[in-house]
């Protein structure tokens, strides 16, 4: 996650100047750090209801908001989406192009 934060702090800086072949080169660590936040992170919050048992659920300790956020997140721009991408440069070499989810 970290190389696509820094990729991305570089391609801000270039602007207008980003070659498509750098945008899609972007665009790939940004899914695939989407990819590894949204698993294991999904995880995480999994295990914390089953380590903290019923009890975590209770509105007064608002633990569910973590898994919340993090399933908002993952609708707002679908994994399935970043998965077929990343599937396409895996088997392919073809790097992303702008759509809509991107």
């Amino acid at each position: 996650m970290q190389r696509a934060a820094e990729s991305l702090d570089k391609a801000w800086a270039k602007g207008p100047n980003l070659s498509d072949e750098e945008r899609g080169h972007l665009a790939t660590a940004i899914a695939t750090a989407k990819v590894a936040a949204t698993r294991n992170g999904l995880e995480l919050c999994s295990r914390l209801f089953e380590v903290t048992g019923a009890r975590s659920t209770h509105a007064s300790l608002r633990l569910d908001r973590h898994w919340r956020n993090l399933r908002t997140q993952t609708l707002h721009d679908p994994l399935d989406y970043k998965l077929h991408e990343l599937g396409d440069w895996a088997l392919n070499q073809s790097l992303p192009t702008p759509t809509f989810y991107s």
